[in-house]
Parts: structure tokens; sequence; C-alpha cells
């Protein structure tokens, strides 16, 4: 009897490139058995059930992503989730992005600006924010203080040739600059009033950066104490006015450092 031969098959012989791809499967499908047997498989599926968003709603990329874990699962194959679509941004979106990395950047150059400042200066920023703040809750007293600690932070950074303006100005000119006229002295006792002493107690006022309320408060009680004393304030008891000054000045608005200055020269003026 003649030998049979086998009918040729028609599936084509396993290629190298094909044999990897078979491998994967299977150790998919192994994988998929161990996961079986563990009971995890079943403890998804019941998680997805359970899960509102399966059954429909607002979020509809995770309904459709739970309906297609839940698919995958059925049909024994593993679940490779879908990419999310890349949105490209908008003309507007773009500008906006541009102009809000801008703001940030100018913000952070700003910060970075600030910490390198001396301390008045930092001092003096705060301050004119929390002074300008259109939503700021200070009290009028807080608001007072802080006006006046501004005033002080900004004369003392006047240059040596401002002082001397300052000080080489008419009494005229500082009377102005303060508000301030001695039109309450006694006629009887004006040809005896010292406008030189007046001049540098005014000028004083602006080195110091006193406000314009303070120093008429103290000029008022120079006047009201030289019109008390009939012009002849060299004969007063000089400790009891000090003591009268101090209580006045500080409530006044006056820095400490600048009554004790005022308090050194009238002292000096008056008795040597």
């Amino acid at each position: 009897m003649a030998e049979q031969t086998a009918a040729p098959s028609n599936a084509p012989a396993p290629t190298q490139q094909q044999a990897p791809a078979q491998q994967q499967q299977a150790a998919r499908d192994a994988n998929l058995t161990k996961l079986a047997d563990a009971g995890l498989i079943e403890a998804r599926r019941t998680a997805i059930s359970n899960d509102p968003a399966f059954w429909g709603g607002k979020d509809v990329a995770k309904t459709r992503a739970l309906r297609a874990e839940m698919s995958a699962i059925t049909q024994g194959r593993p679940y490779i989730p879908e990419k999310p679509e890349q949105r490209v941004p908008t003309i507007a979106e773009r500008f906006q992005k541009a102009a809000d990395d801008r703001a940030a950047a100018a913000k952070k150059a700003e910060t970075d600006r600030v910490a390198t400042l001396p301390n008045f200066e930092k001092r003096r920023l705060e301050i004119t924010r929390a002074l300008t703040d259109k939503n700021s809750k200070l009290s009028d007293q807080d608001r007072t203080a802080l006006t006046n600690e501004l005033r002080r932070i900004v004369a003392g950074q006047l240059t040596p040739e401002e002082h001397q303006q300052i000080v080489d100005a008419p009494v005229s000119e500082l009377r102005e600059a303060i508000g301030f006229t001695p039109d309450k002295v006694l006629p009887s006792l004006r040809d005896q009033w010292d406008e030189h002493s007046e001049s540098e107690v005014l000028a004083s006022f602006l080195h110091a950066g006193a406000s314009p309320e303070a120093a008429r408060k103290v000029m008022d009680w120079f006047v009201d104490t030289f019109n008390r004393h009939g012009g002849d304030v060299g004969n007063a008891d000089y400790d009891a006015l000090e003591g009268e000054f101090r209580t006045m000045a500080t409530p006044a608005g006056l820095s400490k450092a600048h009554v004790n200055a005022l308090v050194k020269y009238e002292r000096e003026r008056m008795v040597g």
C-alpha cells in the first residue's frame, strides 16, 4: 500500500514576530486566571456595578471608563484605560495664561526686590499698603499712629542738603508748612516773642517728621505758657514746665526722642 501523506495545512507557520505576541497573550491569560482564582476580578466587577457612575451620570468620561473595564472583565481580556484626549487651548486661553504668567513673574520680581531693601524701606511699604488698603479695618487711632510713623520714616531719609534747606527757611515758610500762626500771643507781649527760637522749634518738627496736628498742639502750648508767664518764662519753675510739657507732647503725637530733644533745647536756652 502506498504511503499516505498529510494534507498541507493552510495555516502559516509561526514566525519569530508572532512568538513574542503569543507569549504575551499567554502571560496575560495566566495573570487573569490568577486574579480570578484570588477573587480579585469578581471583587472589581462588584465594585464597578455598585458605582453609580457605571449606570450613568454627569461624569461621562468616568462612565465610559467603568463600562470599558467591565466589558474587558466580562470578555476575559486585560483592561487598557483610554488615554484622555489632549485638548488644545483656545487663543483666548493662551493669551490669558501668558498674562497670568507675566503677572506671576512681576509679583515674584517685586517680592525679590523688596527682600533686598533696608528695613526702614520695607516698613514704609508695609505702612503705605496698610493705609491705602480699601478693605482696611484700621481704627482712627491706629491710622494716626501709622501716619505719624510714616512721616518719621520719610523725614529720616532727608539728605543733608534738604535738612539745611529747612534750617535756612524763613519762619513764615515753616509756619505755613505746619499751618501755625502766633496770633494767640498777647498783643502786649508780641515784641518779646522770640521768632528765632520759634523757627528752630518749627524746623525740628519737619526734621523729625511730626504731624502738622501734633506740631500745632505743641506750638499752642508754647504760646499759652509764654502768655501765662507774661513773656518771662526764664523765671518760671522749669522742672514743673518740663513735666507739663512731657504730659502734653507725647499724647499729642511727638516721638519720645523728639520730646527729649525739645526738652534739652529749651532747658539749655532758658536755664543754661
